[in-house]
């Protein structure tokens, strides 16, 4: 799960400090949480990524590029493994316990790029 959040982070636009941080994790964990209940709800893997957006039209920019490798990843469970499982919650503190790395790949990226 750890290289999905980190791939996932990457096509975010990320800020540099603490508490921007926790905002971009919280938003990471809700995504998450998102594509966990449009599963949940029998949305096909092919709708999710719009279903999710036209249910969550205020996110940022750069959600909808890093909505399908999340999608894939809730979509290869059965719902059984996930029906007593908080996504969100989980992708969020991975999140916060990797922002620093993840902020150190995004940097190398950029600056490569």
């Amino acid at each position: 799960m750890r290289y999905l959040i980190t791939a996932a982070l990457l096509a975010l636009p990320m800020p540099g400090f603490a508490s921007e941080a926790k905002e971009a994790c919280a938003l990471q964990g809700q995504m998450m949480g998102a594509v966990q209940s449009a599963y949940m709800e029998r949305v096909k893997q092919a709708k999710a990524v719009e279903h999710v957006i036209a249910a969550n039209p205020d996110w940022p920019e750069g959600v909808a590029d890093a909505l399908p490798a999340l999608v894939n990843y809730v979509y290869g469970y059965k719902r059984r493994q996930l029906k007593d499982v908080d996504l969100g919650a989980q992708t969020e503190t991975t999140c916060l316990e990797n922002f620093e790395q993840i902020q150190k790949i995004q940097e190398t990226l950029t600056a490569d790029g």
